[in-house]
């Protein structure tokens, strides 16, 4: 879970970033990889994000919770889930 939008396209997009270290990954490698994004971030950065995974052939899952902190201190978040057909 990233703090917004920005810090999501970084982690990810960036030359040392999630994205880059998945193609240097093998296929079937990659293919076994899922990634799961817990941040609540602008729609077209969260679809530009999934794109980059899926085009290094992992999987992409949006899965923000809501909350905040409070909730999440007593373990009462939910977690919200959107994500194509995956399998483990």
């Amino acid at each position: 879970m990233l703090p917004s939008s920005p810090h999501v396209r970084q982690v990810y997009l960036d030359s040392s970033g999630i994205v880059p270290a998945l193609r240097s990954l093998s296929p079937v490698d990659a293919s076994n990889t899922l990634c799961i994004d817990s941040t609540t971030l602008d729609v077209q950065v969260g679809r530009d994000v999934a794109a980059e995974v899926h085009s290094a052939g992992a999987g992409m899952v949006d899965a923000p919770v809501s909350g905040g902190i409070p909730y999440g201190y007593y373990g009462n978040q939910d977690v919200l889930s959107l994500h194509e057909s995956f399998q483990v």
